[in-house]
């Protein structure tokens, strides 16, 4: 009995090490699927659900700006190819610093990302260094 429990304890073990622990993807994963998200949301003209994908300072920062967040997904929604959302998915240089991160995406340039309510969203710039 002693050798049977001793077999379980370590093969539980060994597949929780296997498994990681259960622990959490990668930023850079995280970030990456955020971005594919985004661009399926964007594909699909399913503006409402582009919007869930940023901070609520982001969507604060639309509101003031007499946009709204669905009325600037459907500007960005109606120039934006097919092929660039393509390059969305894989953020290049991701620097992240604490729940604020950057990284480069495809021809589009530097993203901002905040780290809200343990998920990464899609943030104004790192320190609002944003210029009007």
């Amino acid at each position: 009995m002693k050798t049977t429990l001793g077999v379980v304890a370590a093969t539980v073990l060994i597949l929780v090490a296997g498994c990681g622990g259960g622990s959490s993807e990668s930023d850079q994963d995280q970030v990456n699927e955020l971005n594919a998200a985004y661009a399926t949301a964007l594909k699909d003209k399913e503006f409402g659900n582009a919007c869930k994908l940023f901070s609520s300072e982001a969507i604060d920062s639309m509101k003031e700006k007499d946009v709204g967040c669905e009325g600037a997904m459907a500007k960005i929604g109606a120039f934006i190819s097919d092929e660039d959302l393509e390059d969305l998915g894989d953020v290049q240089d991701l620097e992240v610093d604490g729940d604020e991160a950057t990284g480069t995406v495809g021809d589009a340039g530097e993203a901002f990302y905040v780290r809200e309510n343990g998920e990464w969203k899609f943030g104004p710039p790192v320190g609002g260094e944003a210029g009007d």
